[in-house]
């Protein structure tokens, strides 16, 4: 017989390296969310979304803001704390936030949540217990009217749609719903009434037609599933996904690169409308040196080169010539 292995208990030193270990692999992840929100448009809205996760986790580790701002500056994330706070804002509620990622052309956290996130949480006053009653009675009573409804119009032959039944019994959709349910019930039991009356052999009948029948709808729900699907691969996702596979191959066609990235996200920082307010002196002139240091690739100026060797020999007689007329 085997004896288990004894759990070593955990003192507080091994708690404390244990929680070291997670922020510093936290520290990573954010320092590459960071890098990774400059590399594309594509890779903007997965990026921002594991930032704001990343800083979720962070931020709950600490008891207090202030322990949790101390280890956030030790750190030298190039994010102010204005962007912080709305980053973890939109980290708590990134179920409704992850839609708006995805959509957004924005880029200042602070900005999308101000602009794009500003959910509102209405708090309706609770009801009092007549109001609760009258409101069960009242879809009871629609339950009832859509049923109606729906006998009538399977009787007739007409169609039996959610929107029709509701038009016409001037009840809403889940009331409808409710309806079918209620109908269903009403036929079942009377088809149990009825196969009880039955003999032996006519109720497997009925059985077996009735699970033949169940066969043919399951298989024809299936076929309209895949088809539907089918639909929405050829009409919507594969000319979305060619459209991404495009934008991916012109980036590419621009290789080799005219300027380093550093360079480009320096300058990008102060022209982009969301946070050039907030740049500092030091980041403008920076932007400004790496901008001009690339002026002779970027800018088409032949006249003005033109201008400049215009006037230069191209012989040697004519480098003589000019020779003289300097120590004239």
């Amino acid at each position: 017989m085997t004896l288990p292995i004894p759990l070593r208990r955990m003192n507080m030193s091994d708690l404390v390296t244990q929680s070291r270990c997670d922020l510093d692999e936290l520290a990573g992840s954010i320092k590459s969310d960071l890098a990774r929100r400059t590399n594309s448009r594509i890779e903007f809205a997965e990026a921002t979304r594991d930032l704001c996760l990343h800083l979720v986790k962070a931020r709950d580790k600490f008891a207090a803001d202030q322990a949790f701002g101390k280890w956030f500056d030790s750190q030298g994330f190039d994010l102010d704390y204005q962007e912080r706070a709305a980053a973890i804002a939109l980290g708590r509620d990134m179920d409704r936030v992850w839609p708006v990622l995805q959509i957004t052309d924005r880029r200042s956290l602070r900005t999308i949540r101000d602009k794009e996130c500003r959910f509102d949480n209405v708090v309706k006053p609770p009801k009092t217990v007549n109001a609760k009653e009258d409101e069960v009675k009242e879809a009871a009573e629609d339950t009832r009217k859509a049923a109606e409804i729906i006998h009538r119009r399977r009787a007739a032959g007409e169609v039996l749609s959610n929107k029709a039944v509701a038009e016409e019994a001037g009840v809403p959709i889940q009331a409808v719903k409710l309806g079918f349910a209620y109908a269903q019930g009403q036929l079942a039991a009377t088809a149990e009434t009825l196969a009880a009356q039955l003999s032996q052999s006519a109720r497997e009948k009925l059985d077996a037609t009735i699970r033949a029948y169940q066969h043919q709808l399951d298989q024809s729900f299936e076929y309209r599933v895949r088809e539907a699907s089918a639909k929405w691969l050829d009409d919507v996702r594969i000319p979305l996904y060619e459209k991404r596979l495009d934008e991916i191959e012109d980036m590419f066609k621009w290789r080799p690169a005219v300027m380093s990235k550093t360079d480009y996200n320096t300058i990008m920082r102060c022209l982009h409308p969301d946070s050039k307010t907030s740049r500092t002196e030091e980041q403008l002139s920076a932007a400004f040196q790496a901008f001009t240091k690339y002026k002779a690739q970027l800018v088409d100026d032949h006249d003005e080169r033109m201008k400049l060797t215009s006037g230069m020999p191209r012989t040697r007689e004519e480098l003589l010539a000019r020779r003289a007329r300097q120590h004239a």
